[in-house]
């Protein structure tokens, strides 16, 4: 099994927020321009003035969010070891990660872990005439950084998580200031369940569309 992304969390967009603020802000009607230039001129003035201000608050209250966001996600304790079993699953897939007790939706379950490289050692061990990386996750927007979970005594757990069109798990991308790939359940699963996630189209792309793998 490998995994592939499903969402990412980056720098907060300050100008897109403010783009959105300013019309509220400002209602000025400036349709007879030529007339009162001057007027329209001292209020267009007054609205830049107002903006950069209204832009600084913004910029700090996102940077507080985004503070607030890191400082939970750094606090995220790993599920307990005894919850979670490794064994075959029967199929074609292999090995799979099962629940040994119930878990409710929304937890987290721990980081998919593995080497961190970048393009060009992604490129070496994975050409594009070889079979694709089965353990290698893309961990930016920007195709230059991966993990790669390929060597169990450098990975964990979430390496034997498998694919599945209806997922009870998810994987979030952070790709800033540090990049993590963290699991969590997507709803409640119960004792006995098989974790599993969509390793998305990226992935897939790269494989035949009659995979047994897909389901």
């Amino acid at each position: 099994s490998g995994p592939a992304l499903s969402l990412y969390v980056g720098m907060p967009q300050f100008y897109f927020v403010l783009a959105l603020s300013l019309p509220s802000m400002f209602a000025l009607d400036l349709t007879d321009f030529s007339r009162h230039s001057a007027p329209a001129a001292g209020l267009i003035g007054l609205a830049a003035i107002a903006g950069r201000a209204r832009m600084k608050q913004i910029r700090k209250q996102n940077a507080e969010e985004a503070d607030a966001v890191l400082s939970r996600l750094a606090a995220l304790k790993p599920i307990c070891r005894m919850s979670v079993r490794v064994r075959p699953t029967g199929t074609v897939k292999g090995n799979g990660l099962f629940a040994t007790r119930p878990i409710d939706g929304g937890t987290y379950l721990f980081d998919y872990t593995g080497e961190l490289i970048d393009a060009a050692e992604f490129n070496t061990r994975y050409p594009t005439w070889a079979p694709p990386s089965e353990y290698a996750i893309r961990v930016d927007t920007e195709y230059k950084l991966w993990v790669d979970g390929v060597d169990a005594r450098r990975s964990g757990l979430g390496r034997y998580m498998n694919h599945s069109n209806k997922p009870n798990c998810v994987c979030w991308t952070l790709s800033w200031p540090t990049p993590r790939l963290l699991l969590f359940t997507s709803r409640d699963v119960a004792s006995g369940e098989e974790l599993c996630w969509d390793y998305g189209k990226e992935f897939w792309s790269a494989r035949p569309r009659n995979s047994e793998l897909r389901s």
